[in-house]
């Protein structure tokens, strides 16, 4: 009657880019397995992740993987199997020209990024050792991800109960080693600051929300602007 659009959890894919998201899912869930499977392959990645005391169980948990260098025939199978050119997969961050197969993740451990659906949507990808690069780099935004709306691993966070605690860490690897060490319901914001949009969304799962961020200036200062945040939004 008063024209509002009411938008569901359970409304899926509602808008008229529903077969591009649903096929945006399915190519990212077999780089997923790609990666994962490149991963094994990968003595150095494993022993990095082993130096973090990154078990096979929570590798498993998360669906780690590896992007290697050989992804040219296989993101080249991507194209002709399922019809879709260079521009479809620069848009989704899978490549990083326009011009000629060039993967947008390379030499890099790969965290797969999951919507409430358990879909990955997303990937972030962190270097393994201390070159001249950027520590992580992440997806771009794109019409099944944006990062105000979405937390990592809250596709884990389901059935808390009156006494459990939810945790919000910094970032991936927060996550994945404090899962690692034995404490559960953790999630991060998708490596910027905290949203208004992200606290509605932990808000609905519990009242019992702790912040814990690096003991620096840094976290510091992001436990402030948190903080700020939860003031503001009446969470």
């Amino acid at each position: 009657y008063l024209n509002i659009e009411i938008e569901f959890e359970g409304d899926k894919y509602k808008d008229k880019n529903k077969d591009e998201k649903e096929l945006a899912i399915k190519i990212y869930e077999i780089f997923k397995n790609y990666y994962k499977e490149s991963l094994l392959k990968s003595e150095p990645a494993l022993n990095y992740l082993k130096k973090r005391n990154i078990d096979e169980k929570i590798i498993d948990f998360f669906e780690i993987g590896y992007a290697d260098q050989d992804q040219k025939t296989f993101i080249e199978y991507i194209i002709k199997k399922y019809n879709v050119d260079l521009s479809f997969l620069y848009k989704y961050s899978l490549v990083s020209s326009l011009n000629f197969v060039k993967p947008f993740f390379e030499k890099r451990i790969i965290i797969p990024i999951k919507n409430i659906w358990n879909d990955t949507v997303a990937f972030s990808g962190r270097i393994l050792t201390e070159e001249n690069l950027p520590k992580y780099i992440n997806s771009k935004e794109t019409p099944i991800f944006q990062k105000q709306n979405l937390l990592f691993n809250i596709n884990n966070i389901k059935n808390l109960k009156d006494e459990d605690n939810l945790f919000l860490v910094e970032g991936y690897f927060d996550v994945i080693t404090g899962y690692a060490n034995g404490i559960s319901f953790l999630v991060a914001p998708m490596g910027t600051s905290l949203t208004l949009n992200q606290i509605k969304i932990l808000s609905r799962k519990t009242d019992r929300i702790y912040l814990l961020f690096d003991n620096d200036s840094a976290g510091f200062n992001a436990f402030l602007r948190s903080i700020t945040l939860f003031i503001q939004s009446d969470a």
